[in-house]
Parts: C-alpha cells; structure tokens; sequence
C-alpha cells in the first residue's frame, strides 16, 4: 500500500515539476523579449554576490549551516503541533533533533515532509517573501538583492547536504524516506517554491498568481502546442 502511495506521488509531483519548469521558461521568455527588468537584476546579483560569500566562509559558517538545518526540521514539526523536546548542534558530528508526535495515526505525511524539511522548504526565504507586501516600490531593488543571501544559502547547504548525505548509507534523512522519493520531492518543492520567488521578482503578485494557478497546465498546453506544430 505504501508503494502503491508513493508510487502515484512521484508521477504526480514529476509531472508537476515539469509543468511548473515549462511555466517558468515561459515567463523568463516573455520577461527577457521586453528586457531585463531591475528586479531581476538585484535579485541575481544578489544571489551570486552572497553565493560568493557563502562559498569562501562555508567551513566558517558550519555551525551555523547546521543549526538551520535542524531548525527547518523543527519548523515543519512545530507547524504540526509536535513537540521539540531537543535539538543539539555541533559543529562536528552535525545535530539532531528529538521529537513527540501527538498521535501514532496519520502522520507518515508530516514525518516525510519534516525528514526532507531542510533540502525542500526554505522556510526563511518564505519569511523573507512575506515582508514584500509591507514594503513601497521604491525599496523593492534592495530588496529583492538581499533576497539572495537566504536563496543562495540555502540551495548550496540542500545540494551539498543531500548529496553527502545520499553517499551514507544508514541513519540519514535521505536514506529514512528513501532516495529516489527523496530526490523527487526535493525537486518538485525546489521548483515550486523557488518557481514562485522568481514569479514574484518577474511580475510581481499578478506573476506569482499565474505562476501557481496555470502552473499545473503548463504541460498540458505546451504538449498541445507541440502536437498542433507537429499534426495540425
């Protein structure tokens, strides 16, 4: 029965991904054939600045690499209402958290989902996002540049994270839910969220807005397109 689940899962959320990818490469097109908007410029700058930081303090900032980790394990038990009875970090031997779920039902999802936490849901990058709305026009460029310092943190800490973490046979998050569901959840919630960040830089809420809901039929025009090019 699990398999079964899981199975239909990844079909699900790879067709997604690529739907969500096709939306995106549409939007990028249709954003660079009027030019390069500012927004996009500082966020890209913003990225790759910060990713340069990031790349030359990486042993440096190990405690501080993991004790986000941990704490997006945290975040997404918290949300759910489990218990943190403790988290330890070093700098060493990694960290842990313990936990205590309310109830041994129905909770398979929020284990998954909490395992993965730290390679697919960039918890401060959505924090980051939420103080948009709070923010006039003029501020938006700077905005947006430091919007880099958590995007680039945290896609170098997931990538670097989950491929260490995959080569380790026992014990790991990757290898309690299992790599291949692993690698497929980790991508569909990447490209969606980060779809959505990148939505909202393009054309603001309206592109955020068109990004999530014609996301999901994305695929299904393209295929058309490409059938009424190819047989109409």
């Amino acid at each position: 029965m699990r398999f079964a689940v899981r199975s239909i899962l990844a079909v699900i959320f790879i067709a997604l991904s690529i739907s969500y990818s096709v939306m995106l490469f549409v939007m990028f097109g249709a954003s660079f054939s009027s030019g390069l908007s500012s927004h996009l410029f500082f966020f890209l700058s913003g990225v790759m600045i910060f990713a340069a930081m990031w790349f030359f303090t990486w042993e440096k900032t190990k405690f501080l690499r993991v004790g986000l980790h941990e704490k997006a394990h945290a975040f997404i038990y918290s949300l759910a209402g489990w218990e943190i009875n403790e988290m330890r970090i070093t700098t060493n031997e990694g960290g842990y958290i313990h936990y205590m779920m309310p109830s041994r039902a129905s909770n398979r999802f929020i284990d998954t989902i909490g395992t993965l936490a730290p390679y697919c849901f960039p918890y401060r990058v959505i924090l980051w996002m939420m103080i948009l709305p709070l923010l006039r026009p003029g501020a938006y460029n700077l905005y947006f540049f430091l919007l880099g310092a958590p995007v680039s943190l945290h896609l170098m800490a997931a990538i670097t994270d989950f491929i260490s973490q995959s080569r380790i046979r026992e014990g790991t998050d990757i290898h309690i839910v299992g790599f291949g569901f692993s690698l497929i959840v980790v991508l569909f919630m990447n490209i969606l969220i980060y779809g959505t960040v990148l939505a909202t830089v393009l054309g603001g809420w309206a592109g955020t807005k068109d990004f999530v809901v014609f996301g999901p039929w994305a695929l299904w025009w393209a295929a058309g397109v490409l059938w009424v090019l190819g047989y109409g």
